[in-house]
């Protein structure tokens, strides 16, 4: 939401827009930044104890015969148009169980985001992208917690990510 004076002199909050209509637009420029880093992203992707992840994505060792390959690190990504609040607590609750967790956002609504959210993303810990013509980083993310819980899910992951990658 962005505030703005009418001609009373009273505030009037207006959601920015933004050439997504959608959060699921998103979704397809966001999987091929994650694949462009060796990631096989996965959408939808319910995470131990986190609720339905927007795009969860692993990194793996090269795969030998039959064997499932060795899971290096686990990216998660919270889509939002608007609601920072929201999108905040959803990545800072996903670095529970992933190695980095990502808030993606319009590059236009990155760019009235407040300093003081800005600061509520670094302070948790919560990467932020922005999305728009490209993707790019606007702040890292720390290390997760790892994969505690979810590391149960590794031949769930890499069934799906494997079977959506051969439709």
């Amino acid at each position: 939401m962005q505030n703005q004076t009418n001609v009373d002199g009273a505030s009037i909050q207006s959601i920015v827009s933004t050439r997504f209509a959608r959060e699921f637009d998103m979704r397809e420029p966001v999987k091929a930044y994650l694949l462009e880093r060796g990631f096989l992203p996965a959408v939808e992707f319910c995470l131990h104890g986190c609720g339905i992840t927007d795009i969860v994505a692993g990194s793996y060792a090269k795969r030998e015969g039959r064997k499932i390959p060795k899971l290096w690190e686990v990216v998660a990504v919270e889509l939002k148009l608007n609601d920072f609040a929201g999108v905040l607590k959803q990545a800072t609750r996903n670095r529970k169980h992933c190695d980095w967790s990502y808030i993606a956002m319009p590059s236009e609504r990155i760019e009235r985001l407040r300093d003081s959210s800005r600061y509520q993303v670094k302070i948790a810990g919560v990467g932020l992208l922005s999305v728009g013509d490209d993707i790019r980083e606007v702040i890292p993310p720390e290390r997760g917690d790892g994969l505690s819980e979810g590391r149960r899910q590794i031949m769930t992951l890499w069934r799906r990510v494997r079977h959506l990658s051969s439709c």
